[in-house]
């Protein structure tokens, strides 16, 4: 935290960008928004297709405005994202049925797709243009944990805000990314590579980095499991609570404790990325959290409260080494698409298993589900690790960590 507070003194620009990434987190809907469907008349069924709806839109829109981000301006397209987001949100206050709510999910599905990649490249840039790359790392970790305390906050608070109205949530989320649209004004495009290049070489310089670069091929398939399973929470946590006889109230709690597990992760994450190398991390991490569904799927009343942590402080990590490893694995003037890309097919994959959750839901229970999704990241990962490390040459050594693609 004091690394933070020295770069915020240093220039604005970081500044800026530190209150932008805090108050984007505060979604106040998080901790209520299947229950506020569910309270508007829409099935659990329902909900799992809104959802992989919204993935299938992410990655439908989520490389165009990479491509975008890295052609034309980062700041630009960040302040399309929150403006879209703004939009979204209206119409979950004002509907009363699924179209309504349809259509808010495409405008945050653009949203999200166009904040991907941009928000990451555009302070990487920063960094670079002000020769800081070596603090880097540090203030990623950092600015990561900040992150997931102002969730937990957003947590606690949108649980509470329920009690007066239950769409005022929705209505603080509004406000926060309104503060978040007029910081925007105050970002300064960074310096970086010429960005005379079409969208054709984009596509084509993309897909070569991850053929070849056989590191950065590692950490996107390994994240194709993880965080698609991981964010499956966002939808499955909510009735999980209930069939425990959890009430509504104290939903916000556990998502307090997620978000404070989470922090915690991200904060030891630079650390740890000192001592070893972070494809080592980010394999060990994924298994841990396999085994946290594994966990979910029993029926020891203890294992409600034991989850938070071991998912959230691994998944904390797990996902700060990753903005870390993909930031260091490529250049410049492809940040931003390739790093979309890699958010879509994630996507794309969550996607799936939200439609495969939403057919079967009704037909298994949930720890069943929890069940399958814990043995699925597994064989997965297993299977990844050992092509990986056989035929794609997984393993990585810290000195070459700033080797740039092309030098294969």
């Amino acid at each position: 935290m004091k690394l933070i507070m020295k770069n915020l003194f240093r220039t604005r620009e970081l500044f800026y960008f530190t209150l932008y990434s805090i108050l984007s987190c505060l979604t106040f809907e998080s901790p209520i928004f299947v229950v506020f469907l569910v309270g508007k008349g829409i099935t659990y069924s329902q909900v799992t297709y809104l959802f992989a709806l919204y993935s299938f839109l992410v990655f439908a829109f989520e490389y165009v405005t990479g491509i975008i981000a890295d052609k034309y301006s980062r700041k630009s397209t960040l302040m399309f994202s929150t403006a879209f987001l703004i939009l979204g949100e209206m119409f979950f206050v004002m509907g009363s049925n699924i179209y309504y709510f349809m259509v808010g999910m495409v405008f945050m599905s653009v949203s999200v797709a166009s904040k991907s990649g941009a928000d990451m490249a555009y302070i990487y840039d920063k960094f670079i243009e002000l020769k800081q790359q070596d603090s880097f790392d540090d203030f990623i970790s950092n600015l990561g944990s900040a992150m997931f305390i102002a969730s937990a906050f957003v947590f606690i608070s949108g649980s509470f805000l329920t009690k007066f109205g239950s769409s005022l949530p929705f209505i603080g989320t509004i406000i926060a990314y309104l503060f978040c649209l007029l910081i925007l004004f105050k970002f300064k495009e960074p310096l970086r590579e010429s960005k005379e290049v079409s969208a054709k070489n984009i596509i084509k310089k993309n897909v070569i980095t991850i053929l070849y670069n056989k590191v950065l091929l590692g950490v996107i398939l390994v994240s194709l499991l993880v965080v698609p399973s991981y964010h499956l929470l966002d939808s499955l946590l909510q009735p999980y609570l209930e069939s425990n006889n959890i009430g509504v109230e104290f939903f916000g709690l556990f998502y307090f404790l997620f978000t404070i597990a989470e922090s915690t992760g991200a904060k030891i994450s630079g650390n740890l990325n000192k001592k070893f190398n972070f494809n080592e991390i980010l394999v060990i991490t994924a298994f841990i959290v396999s085994f946290g569904f594994l966990i979910m799927s029993l029926t020891n009343s203890l294992v409600v409260y034991i989850t938070p942590i071991i998912l959230g402080i691994s998944f904390g990590i797990y996902c700060t080494i990753n903005s870390i490893a993909v930031n260091k694995l490529i250049e410049s003037d492809i940040r931003a698409s390739l790093y979309s890309l890699q958010h879509a097919l994630t996507k794309v994959v969550q996607g799936v298993f939200l439609l495969l959750i939403g057919l079967s839901i009704d037909r298994f229970s949930l720890r069943t589900s929890f069940l399958y999704i814990g043995l699925i990241l597994i064989i997965g990962i297993a299977t990844i690790f050992l092509v990986c490390n056989n035929k794609v040459k997984f393993n990585y050594n810290k000195k070459n960590e700033n080797n740039k693609v092309g030098a294969e």
